[in-house]
């Protein structure tokens, strides 16, 4: 069904090319089930989109069902994924003011099927995914595991030979972006208690953990959160601004920085003319210049190729050595089994891990 041959995909990153598909060949058989498993950064979400026809290679051939795939227009490439694939996304993609069974029904609204037939066949995948009794319900009034089911009600209700499922169970879910929010001060619990530095956090209001934010926590993020129009330097520099240091120490701060995560050369640069690992060691040199006690990284590899995580790693293994502390959120466990430990989160709940 999937016949996929010397498939080459590259993207330009600042002046960085970042090979994304390296002459991959994959075939697939109909009525087969395959995983296609790898770190974020891997290629597998370029491959996904192309065997969905979202996107096209640069070389190689692709065909799905005998059909060269790259020669086909923009048209008609809609029109074999409306008939003939079907999408399941971590992030569900319903739309808010829809109710499950209208979100269910819009494929069939495009390919033009009549209200009646429409009406049968929505109902008909609710039931296989067992939410008939959640028809009318907004994505709003589901958990997230029936968002994720009205999804694969969508994605089946067409009768597709091919069902596309991205991280459909995805690692999210577990409860680590909210434990590091809470450490982070960027939002409180319900109940227990959590001390930084000694400090009872529950009872600060909402300035006082803005202060305790910018002096004690640097943050670094997925993606990025760098501000477009400001250099990378400037970049680095916002929260010593707002910690309303004078601007000589402010400059020789940034320096300092830029030069710990090797980006000297780059500080007139903009964030676009920088390549993906380029901005993370911004984000990095911005969460370390004020100095702070304690360093939380939220997937900082998640949005690159092994190599340059690799090089993000090993800055962050000597920010440890130069007695920083460090807590890393990741769903690779390759990345986790570099730290001293590991602690598993799953539903919420916390367990430690032997490494």
């Amino acid at each position: 069904m999937i016949d996929i041959q010397d498939l080459c995909k590259v993207y330009l990153v600042g002046d960085e090319r970042v090979r994304a598909l390296d002459h991959a060949t994959l075939h697939i058989y109909p009525k087969e089930f395959v995983s296609i498993i790898g770190p974020s950064g891997s290629g597998k979400s370029t491959l996904m989109n192309i065997i969905g026809c979202l996107d096209i290679a640069d070389a190689g051939s692709y065909h799905l069902d005998g059909l060269p795939i790259e020669d086909y227009s923009e048209n008609q490439l809609a029109q074999i994924r409306n008939q003939k694939i079907g999408f399941v996304f971590q992030s569900f993609n319903l739309i808010p003011k829809l109710t499950a069974e209208e979100n269910v029904e819009l494929p069939l609204i495009y390919q033009k099927i009549a209200r009646p037939e429409r009406q049968a066949r929505v109902n008909a995948a609710l039931e296989r995914v067992g939410l008939s009794n959640r028809a009318k319900h907004l994505p709003t009034e589901l958990s997230g595991g029936q968002q994720q089911r009205v999804a694969i009600a969508r994605a089946i209700v067409t009768n597709p030979k091919l069902i596309l499922a991205d991280e459909p169970t995805g690692p999210s879910g577990s409860g680590k972006s909210t434990l590091m929010n809470i450490i982070g001060c960027l939002d409180i619990a319900d109940a227990g208690s959590y001390h930084l530095d000694g400090l009872p956090i529950e009872d600060y209001s909402e300035n006082q953990l803005a202060q305790i934010r910018n002096q004690k926590i640097g943050f670094v993020f997925q993606s990025f959160n760098l501000i477009p129009k400001l250099t990378a330097e400037e970049n680095v520099e916002l929260p010593l601004i707002y910690q309303k240091i004078a601007r000589p120490e402010r400059q020789a701060r940034v320096n300092a920085a830029l030069e710990r995560v090797g980006l000297s050369n780059r500080a007139k640069h903009l964030p676009t003319e920088l390549s993906g690992g380029q901005q993370q060691r911004v984000a990095i040199a911005r969460a370390i210049v004020t100095n702070p006690k304690l360093i939380l990284a939220d997937e900082p590899t998640g949005a690159l190729d092994s190599k340059t995580s690799q090089e993000i790693i090993d800055i962050f293994h000597e920010l440890h050595r130069q007695g920083n502390t460090i807590v890393l959120i990741t769903h690779d466990k390759d990345v986790a089994k570099q730290a001293e430990r590991s602690i598993h989160i799953l539903d919420g709940q916390i367990t430690e891990v032997a490494l």
